[in-house]
């Protein structure tokens, strides 16, 4: 609010912008999964996501970071459409529930526990966008790496 000199009702339209785009992503990625695979969805917007988070993080105006907060939301909402069906692929019936489960507790854990909560105090939010790219990437490489099933999972 301080950086952009903005309300606190507009300064949510970020976190709205972005929530809006995770509902509109898998309207689109969704059936691109069942016709080409579950792999290349995650290829193709793992890369478009960071971007889209780093672009968040160097942005000079409001107008620039609430386009950056919704592309990111819209490459970002890959893992929320097709994830059930990549943990379904990755692991058999009686192992299936422990790992959705995780799969769930993951984006509440994440934040709570994760960096960002532990530095954030003595982090701009620039920093923090920014941050977050790297730990993304990584762990998009290391799951890329990984697999090589049907459905790429």
């Amino acid at each position: 609010m301080r950086d952009f000199n903005i309300s606190r009702t507009l300064a949510l339209v970020g976190l709205t912008l972005f929530t809006l785009g995770l509902g509109i992503g898998p309207i689109a990625t969704a059936p691109l999964s069942e016709g080409h695979g579950r792999k290349i969805v995650y290829l193709v917007s793992t890369p478009i996501f960071l971007l889209f988070i780093l672009g968040c993080g160097l942005s000079k105006s409001f107008y620039s970071l609430a386009i950056c907060r919704f592309f990111a939301g819209v490459s970002g909402s890959p893992p929320l459409a097709v994830g059930a069906g990549t943990n379904a692929d990755l692991f058999p019936p009686r192992q299936r529930a422990v790992a959705t489960s995780m799969f769930l507790a993951a984006p509440f854990a994440g934040p709570a526990l994760g960096f960002v909560p532990i530095f954030s105090g003595f982090l701009t939010w620039c920093t923090n966008a920014c941050v977050c790219v790297d730990p993304s990437s990584a762990a998009s490489q290391r799951n890329t790496r990984a697999g090589n099933g049907r459905n790429g999972a």
